[in-house]
């Protein structure tokens, strides 16, 4: 009965690891996040938006509306295509869909990274915990160390990651000025 009840308590506690997410470890702003760029990005008057689907391979970027129609596809030979319409480009409009799909590449190499990692902090801490528990050396303030700075270290990629959100937002913006016939399909103004 003991045992069931650590088991049960190792359980809870990995709960509400998975579900409060390592960033609820940290004091937050008035905005709820304790990571800077992400909280530029939710005061600014521009915003993610995209009620669809997108596919990154490595080899060309395709943005899709909710009704599956491709938006904006950015080929591996960087050619430009906007609502299914090869747009042509200056050299500064090359730079800057050379530079969109680098930057692009980047965010989702970024958040990939991010989720790895917000994955490895659940297991470490179910570890920790479990072992703990079993062996009934339970150091709260240790572990909640330990919690704390792996936490940390997420709240910096998240940070990072927001911050090649903010670059791909600006280059979205200056391709809508530079390039005829496209409009910001990731980034909308209010």
């Amino acid at each position: 009965m003991n045992m069931t009840k650590q088991l049960t308590t190792a359980c809870t506690i990995l709960l509400g690891i998975a579900l409060a997410g390592p960033l609820a470890a940290h004091p937050h702003d008035d905005h709820g996040s304790s990571t800077p760029m992400c909280d530029r990005l939710d005061r600014e008057t521009s915003h993610v938006t995209l009620n669809g689907d997108f596919n990154f391979n490595d080899d060309e970027i395709v943005l899709r509306d909710e009704d599956d129609r491709e938006l904006m596809v950015i080929t591996e030979d960087r050619e430009l295509f906007y609502k299914g319409e090869k747009l042509a480009l200056s050299q500064e409009g090359q730079v800057l869909v050379n530079t969109y799909y680098e930057t692009f590449s980047d965010a989702m190499n970024d958040f990939t990274d991010l989720a790895g990692d917000a994955a490895g902090i659940g297991v470490d801490t179910a570890t920790t915990v479990l072992a703990a528990l079993f062996s009934g050396d339970i150091n709260e303030a240790e572990l909640e160390a330990k919690i704390e700075a792996k936490a940390a270290k997420i709240e910096a990629s998240a940070d990072a990651a927001c911050a090649r959100l903010a670059s791909l937002e600006q280059i979205e913006l200056a391709m809508a000025e530079e390039i005829d016939g496209f409009e910001p399909v990731l980034f909308q103004r209010d």
